[in-house]
């Protein structure tokens, strides 16, 4: 690119994380993964090749703590024994980038543990929450 100016670079700053549908302002981070299964196959020679198996997608967000109403909602479904489900969309922008970016996934679960509580008197309290998402849901309606 000849007009390359790091101006243009995304910020994490101007980032925002929609949990189904609504801004999640107490969002502090936040990823996402399409991971491969690839199953090793021996070749002739002593060499290794890899044949994909399957995709899986997962991810992971922190917010900080500021309310309990995400928390009510996994603790109550977590003790009727059901899932929770919610969609993740995650746009990029800027005011000096030269375009934006938004991932949208419809289908995401929360894979790991439910933390009561995790707190130290000389810090700011976040939580953190594991989701896996299904890859064929996956879409980027809006890119660079």
């Amino acid at each position: 690119m000849d007009n390359f100016k790091p101006r243009h670079i995304f910020n994490g700053a101007f980032a925002k994380l929609y949990f189904d549908g609504e801004i999640l302002m107490e969002a502090k981070a936040a990823e996402a993964t399409i991971e491969g299964e690839w199953e090793e196959i021996p070749l002739p020679g002593g060499k290794k090749g890899q044949q994909l198996k399957g995709r899986k997608g997962v991810g992971k967000f922190t917010i900080h703590k500021v309310n309990s109403i995400e928390f009510k909602k996994f603790f109550a479904n977590m003790k009727a024994g059901k899932i929770t489900d919610f969609s993740i969309e995650a746009t990029f922008d800027g005011p000096q980038t030269l375009g934006a970016e938004r991932i949208s996934l419809p289908d995401c679960e929360f894979t790991g543990n439910l933390n009561l509580f995790n707190y130290s008197i000389d810090s700011l309290i976040d939580k953190e929450f594991e989701f896996m998402f299904d890859p064929d849901t996956a879409d980027v309606p809006e890119t660079v």
